[in-house]
């Protein structure tokens, strides 16, 4: 009776079944009230093996580009926020293009290889999702960024209120340094604004990752193009669009559920650290937050995912200082 079905969509239920290539386990909800999705080690080679082939040949249609990032996007499902998007831009491009084959782009083989690295077994953790309610309490985190031309001060700054617990961060970025050519920046105000913006919201959560891993986590922000670029995670300008991919990169290494909300830039705590010592100081001190080191990625691990990978984990099993 009913309608029929093929044969391989007949599934026994269990605790643990494959669905379009991620694991859905359901083992630990009786006793932890958890899910556990990961993707299968054979869905993760073929979409890498799909992306090779098209390399090997040098172009890419609309189609192979389609079917690549729908595989893809459900793959990516089973990680942490919005994991690898930014990575996948040139597949959403190509499939916005002519409807000829396409000449594989340097962007093209990047993204591969970034790929290669990340669903590689056990470069991630699995994705848990909790099916109870959370009484822990959420951390926040303010993060900022001021220019002044006039002084060359580039700064950037983050600050986390856990309960009792408040920390700092602070950082100047000097004129001459590999990060504005990592970001080829431009003169344009509002564009190198908004790329501190996004240095400072990775340097925010690299460096809180010891308080963070493993917790809900609430991220102010008080630039428009950068707090977009973190919540779609991916962007059309390929600067944010990197600095989106460190984002995510580092919280899903770190297992951090995180919500990204916009602060009008005068009730953003975290513009203070960005600038330099001033009468705003004293409110600091007041409230008894304490200054830490700031963690930023270095130039090997802004060119290597498994780098930064390797680098946020370290982190994230820290001691929170």
């Amino acid at each position: 009776m009913g309608m029929s079905f093929a044969r391989k969509k007949k599934v026994l239920p269990r605790s643990a079944n494959v669905e379009l290539g991620v694991m859905c386990d359901l083992g630990r909800v009786a006793s932890d009230g958890v899910v556990v999705l990961s993707p299968t080690e054979t869905r993760c080679a073929s979409v890498v093996t799909m992306m090779q082939a098209c390399v090997d040949k040098g172009e890419i249609s609309i189609g192979e580009a389609s079917k690549i990032f729908g595989k893809l996007q459900f793959t990516l499902s089973s990680a942490f926020a919005k994991f690898g998007r930014a990575a996948a831009l040139p597949l959403v491009q190509r499939q916005r293009g002519d409807r000829s084959a396409g000449e594989i782009s340097e962007a093209f083989v990047k993204m591969k290889e970034f790929f290669d690295v990340t669903l590689a077994p056990h470069a991630l953790p699995a994705r848990t999702i909790s099916l109870r309610p959370d009484p822990s309490q959420a951390v926040l985190i303010y993060s900022d960024a001021s220019r002044e031309p006039a002084t060359a001060w580039y700064g950037v700054g983050g600050i986390l209120f856990d309960g009792p617990i408040r920390r700092m961060v602070r950082g100047r970025i000097p004129t001459v340094h590999w990060l504005w050519e990592a970001l080829d920046a431009h003169a344009d105000e509002d564009q190198v604004i908004s790329q501190l913006e996004g240095v400072a919201g990775v340097a925010s959560v690299l460096s809180f990752l010891p308080f963070i891993r493993g917790r809900r986590v609430i991220h102010f922000i008080d630039n428009t193009p950068a707090l977009s670029a973190f919540v779609h995670g991916y962007t059309h300008r390929p600067d944010l669009a990197t600095l989106s991919n460190l984002y995510h990169i580092v919280l899903a290494s770190g297992d951090v559920d995180i919500w990204l909300e916009w602060v009008q830039s005068a009730a953003n705590i975290g513009d203070i650290p960005s600038r330099p010592e001033g009468e705003d100081w004293d409110l600091l001190a007041e409230l008894g937050i304490v200054e830490m080191d700031i963690v930023l990625p270095t130039r090997e691990e802004w060119e290597s995912p498994s780098r930064l990978i390797a680098r946020a984990r370290a982190r994230a099993a820290e001691d929170p200082p």
